[in-house]
């Protein structure tokens, strides 16, 4: 829960600011009450007793407020919520009881009644930012993207440094396929937090869709930085490096992920499909290393696309009595799986290049 830290944060800071005046409303209730014991008419004591009342509910709210705060940062929501309820019966004109609880039902998925709730703190409370945001949020998650975009828009105009406020919008536009204004609200959240890493891979996949492929290698570049073993990051990457035709980049990639991740199938087939199958210039290509990480991925996890890629480095080897083998095998294989409609064809290619003692290129 460390999201909502600053919570307890606000409520030290007021708790601390209004502890005298807690106190001495404290005392004037037991002033109120035991006037109300002396008293002799029950008109009195009923006036008595109901002005300590009236004294007394705000101290009782705050305390169930302060223990639901510290329920909902255990993780413990429930308990929290039930707070953060008698809280806002006590209390119902105080719109952070109405935003905690938000945040709580939030928490939970329950968007609706968090919605709800939001409103109703914002209509108490106008001004606060973070209400705005999470109501956005949540109108977010329902698909509402105007009332979303609007609602991210009010809390930055409250906050202008409120990050996620702009990462939120810029994330709804984008979905709204506004994509410019998604880049700028991506890039503002990166101003403001450099190390975000939900900003610079949103902005990347922006950048991508706007074919603004070096401000996309860019961004993949600096999340590599703060997440240098992001497997993602790395294939993305590839992609681009591949459309680019820059291959020594692609296999700099490869090679990267193979020491990263030595006992995983996927990075030694992508390696291996790479060094046999590279379309530029035969620098690229490596038989014999193509075999051999062929074998690794094989080993690690069989299958027909391991055993298509172990096929596709035998034909590179010139191997190609092995290379026909090893296709036939592969789409045996994948005749009898769920995939065989969709990459049977090329299956079907490659061994009628391989009888052909032909490598395959990767177009």
């Amino acid at each position: 829960m460390r999201r909502f830290r600053w919570v307890a944060l606000c409520l030290a800071i007021l708790m601390s600011a209004g502890l005298a005046a807690g106190l001495a409303r404290a005392q004037s209730a037991e002033e109120w009450l035991r006037r109300g014991d002396r008293a002799a008419a029950e008109d009195e004591k009923i006036s008595a007793y109901a002005e300590a009342i009236r004294i007394i509910q705000p101290i009782l709210g705050a305390a169930h407020f302060s223990k639901g705060i510290a329920l909902f940062q255990k993780g413990r929501l429930d308990e929290a919520m039930a707070d953060f309820t008698v809280s806002i019966q006590l209390r119902p004109k105080v719109g952070e009881g109405y935003y905690v609880r938000g945040l709580a039902y939030l928490a939970k998925d329950a968007v609706d009644q968090a919605i709800d709730d939001l409103t109703r703190a914002i209509e108490l409370k106008p001004d606060m930012a973070d209400a705005h945001y999470h109501l956005a949020q949540a109108h977010s998650r329902k698909g509402l993207l105007e009332q979303a975009i609007a609602g991210f828009s009010k809390a930055i105009s409250l906050n202008v440094s409120h990050a996620e406020a702009f990462y939120g919008r810029g994330e709804s536009r984008y979905r709204k396929n506004l994509v410019d204004e998604a880049i700028a609200d991506f890039t503002m959240t990166i101003r403001l937090k450099p190390r975000h890493v939900k900003a610079l891979r949103s902005r990347a996949i922006a950048y991508w869709s706007r074919n603004l492929l070096d401000l996309a290698v860019a961004d993949y570049s600096s999340l590599l930085e703060l997440k240098p073993d992001d497997k993602d990051t790395y294939y993305s990457r590839i992609q681009i490096h591949e459309h680019l035709k820059r291959y020594d980049l692609v296999g700099a990639d490869h090679e990267k992920l193979v020491q990263l991740y030595p006992e995983k199938a996927q990075t030694h087939n992508g390696l291996a499909w790479f060094l046999a199958t590279c379309p530029g210039p035969a620098t690229c290509r490596n038989a014999q290393r193509a075999v051999e990480h062929a074998l690794k991925a094989l080993s690690l996890e069989p299958g027909y696309f391991h055993m298509d890629t172990l096929a596709a480095a035998y034909a590179e080897a010139g191997r190609f009595d092995e290379a026909v083998k090893m296709q036939e095998e592969a789409v045996q294989l994948l005749r009898k799986s769920k995939d065989a409609a969709k990459y049977l064809f090329e299956f079907q290619k490659r061994l009628k290049l391989f009888g052909e003692k032909k490598p395959h290129r990767e177009e």
